[in-house]
């Protein structure tokens, strides 16, 4: 079978666009922005994270009963997954490429389920220093404005998970810094290469800016993209400038725990000094701490999820759901 799956796991805002198109210009790998697919279908079985319009209960129950029937439960799911995952990898493999690179952050949910489904994959972990990550989330998606309830998993949980899943992967996978990859790209790609058990191609380096990013690609980062470059390293500092905005990063990295920082390949304790030696202006933070707060409650109770269903209700056309 030609386009086997290579998985590059790592969190929104960490590079994996730019290391998705460097590897795009590789004779042998193919990509398509995002794909996602996976994600509902083990979510489905794993009963965790799932917001939709539709019951989320329903779903649950059904797909509980349904394994119930399946001779083989759980197992024979796999199996049908893993037949559609092959056929979907393979088709998009148009040129007959031996890999496939499916590239989705919030892959990082389901780590250890890719790896049932697919052991015998390629796995890549791509991690970018905590900070700024934060910093790159708050600019782009948020308009450098605190109080992102959609990617507050993102920073609170996704890296814990992204480590965890690296620990418990070590051996079948290999993993990589964002600031590696900037500083010293060939080499970087030369190390990918070899775990691939593929030749290196300069054009990875050359031409991964011709490369376009799709519908579910990095828009914000692809726009500011001309050449590689290591320039974005101590912008949080910038970022997270005044004394609350300290306090929040304290807060954040502290959620973290020093373990989940050493495997991601960073300095806990440097980290700190670094964050303890920034220098802050003064400001009551008004905006910023009334966003936070209203995140806070947002992310708890899911209030847009529920401004949502309310639109649908009233809407001329409504969609009748069965819920139950």
């Amino acid at each position: 079978m030609s386009g086997k799956p290579i998985f590059l796991f790592s969190l929104p805002r960490s590079g994996s666009t730019l290391l998705q198109r460097m590897l795009s210009c590789h004779s042998e790998i193919c990509t398509e922005s995002e794909l996602w697919f996976l994600l509902p279908h083990i979510d489905a079985i794993k009963n965790k994270y799932s917001k939709s319009l539709y019951s989320f209960n329903s779903l649950r129950n059904a797909t509980k009963s349904l394994l119930a029937q399946l001779p083989d439960g759980e197992d024979d799911y796999y199996h049908g997954l893993r037949r559609m995952a092959d056929h979907i990898y393979d088709r998009l493999a148009k040129n007959g490429e031996t890999y496939v690179l499916d590239k989705t952050p919030r892959y990082y949910f389901i780590i250890s389920e890719i790896e049932k489904l697919y052991p015998d994959a390629k796995f890549i972990f791509l991690f970018r220093h905590p900070f700024a990550v934060a910093a790159s989330i708050t600019e782009s998606f948020n308009r450098g404005r605190l109080g992102d309830y959609t990617h507050r998993i993102d920073l609170f949980e996704g890296p814990k998970m992204l480590a965890e899943g690296y620990k418990n992967m070590r051996a079948p996978s290999i993993a990589l810094r964002y600031e590696d990859l900037v500083d010293d790209s060939e080499a970087c790609l030369k190390q990918i290469c070899n775990y691939l058990e593929i030749p290196f191609e300069i054009e990875m380096v050359q031409n991964f800016i011709k490369v376009p990013v799709g519908a579910m690609g990095d828009q914000f980062g692809s726009r500011q993209l001309s050449s590689i470059s290591s320039s974005s390293s101590d912008k949080w500092k910038d970022v997270f400038s005044t004394q609350y905005r300290k306090k929040y990063l304290e807060r954040y990295i502290t959620s973290l725990d020093s373990s989940t920082v050493k495997i991601m390949g960073y300095d806990y304790d440097e980290i700190i000094r670094d964050l303890s030696e920034l220098d802050c202006k003064f400001s009551l933070a008004l905006k910023d701490r009334w966003r936070e707060s209203m995140c806070c409650i947002y992310s708890a109770i899911e209030i847009p999820l529920l401004i949502e269903k309310l639109k649908k209700g009233r809407s001329k056309n409504k969609k009748h759901y069965i819920h139950h």
